[in-house]
């Protein structure tokens, strides 16, 4: 988006879309940041290579944030940063009702300020599953026990949302469902199911919003089904995938996902 001033209202009349494409959907919107940290240190490079452009004031990035947020209403809302120096503080102060990271990157003193998060009622959407591949028992591991260490309780790890540590989009399709099956398979083992066994599936739809000169990007990070496409009025393109993600029980909201907005 290249304002905050059409950033909001560029997104709820896109919410207001899809919502007509997907009567009844409980839509998630995801806010991609990757390069948050280097936006308040000053340390993104100039179109030359040559320079920095200037830090932008923590104040600033977190009422644009909020403002964006708070336009998309009562839906979920996900503010991702997959940088090691992700500012939690300031994701959490920005109104966001979930925060994915990868956790893998955290050190100690983001645990805690994570646990402060969670506590103020945040949810965590944790990057666990390596892009790589790996084992799910290596990923809970290496998932619960900096929780574990922090005194966050394990009754707690049902409310999680697990995902792989970053996109998929350069991974091979065999690779990619490997990581794929092993994040459900994390997110089972975590709510005591079965690996493999899912009691219902969710969908999970990403979405961007970008200026219609804007090369073409993927979307999603992950694969997924049922990929659809719409352009909206005016000046914005608005691409739309929807993916099954789960899963999702009765009684918890452990769900896997990845897109990115």
């Amino acid at each position: 988006m290249t304002s905050r001033a059409r950033s909001p209202r560029g997104l709820r009349s896109h919410l207001d879309g899809v919502q007509r494409l997907v009567p009844g959907a409980d839509l998630v919107v995801q806010i991609d940041e990757p390069g948050l940290p280097a936006v308040l240190e000053g340390r993104l490079p100039t179109q030359s290579g040559y320079g920095r452009l200037r830090a932008v004031d923590r104040a600033e990035v977190r009422d644009g944030l909020r403002e964006v947020l708070d336009a998309a209403g009562e839906r979920t809302t996900v503010v991702h940063c997959c940088a090691g120096d992700v500012p939690v503080e300031l994701l959490r102060e920005s109104g966001a009702g979930a925060i994915s990271l990868d956790t893998s990157l955290l050190d100690e003193a983001r645990w805690g300020q994570l646990a402060e998060a969670v506590e103020a009622g945040v949810v965590l959407w944790a990057g666990a599953v390596p892009t790589t591949g790996g084992d799910w028992r290596t990923a809970r591991d290496l998932l619960v026990g900096p929780r574990q260490r922090i005194g966050l309780p394990t009754t707690a790890l049902g409310d999680l949302v697990v995902t792989p540590t970053c996109g998929l989009a350069g991974t091979p399709p065999s690779a990619a469902v490997s990581v794929l099956r092993t994040t459900t398979d994390l997110a089972s083992a975590l709510t005591d199911r079965p690996p493999g066994e899912h009691k219902r599936s969710s969908w999970c739809i990403s979405w961007r919003l970008t200026p219609r000169s804007a090369p073409r990007r993927p979307l999603v990070h992950s694969p997924g089904t049922n990929p659809g496409e719409a352009q909206a009025e005016g000046e914005w393109i608005s691409r739309l995938r929807i993916l099954p993600v789960g899963p999702l029980g009765s009684s918890s909201r452990t769900q896997t996902s990845r897109g990115y907005l």
